[in-house]
């Protein structure tokens, strides 16, 4: 009797949860691998350059060897840079035809940076950013 008793109480606390879960299923969201949240609108100042700092610098500032004359610490440096394959760096509004973000995901290029590349979210903010137009600072 008492063992009838407590699988009908399991019973009811299973369909109790999954009747609780069954209207969860419409509230999911894929995310979409490239592009961030839609309410962040990345520019240099405040997303870009950070990340740069943090990952690229080591390598790209100033003028001399590793970095071919790619500093990534200016922003007008990055913007006007032709690379040495001749494609612009950055092509704003286009990431797909922005050398930097092609060696970030490493289509066609060695990937950026070697070793340890970028997480995906700050790739993916890197394209937020160059298909905005590539700003430097937050419109008011």
């Amino acid at each position: 009797m008492l063992m009838r008793w407590l699988s009908l109480i399991l019973l009811i606390g299973l369909l109790a949860v999954v009747a609780g879960c069954s209207d969860m299923g419409d509230k999911l969201v894929t995310p979409n691998q490239n592009t961030p949240p839609p309410d962040i609108d990345p520019t240099w100042v405040d997303d870009v350059s950070p990340i740069f700092t943090t990952n690229c610098t080591p390598c790209h500032v100033g003028s001399t060897p590793p970095t071919n004359g790619f500093d990534v610490s200016d922003y007008n440096a990055v913007i006007t840079k032709i690379s040495l394959a001749g494609n612009s760096i950055v092509t704003p509004g286009v990431p797909d035809d922005s050398e930097l973000y092609l060696r970030l995901t490493g289509d066609g290029f060695s990937q950026m940076p070697p070793g340890t590349p970028l997480s995906s979210e700050d790739v993916d903010l890197i394209r937020q950013w160059i298909e905005d137009g590539a700003p430097e600072n937050a419109t008011p």
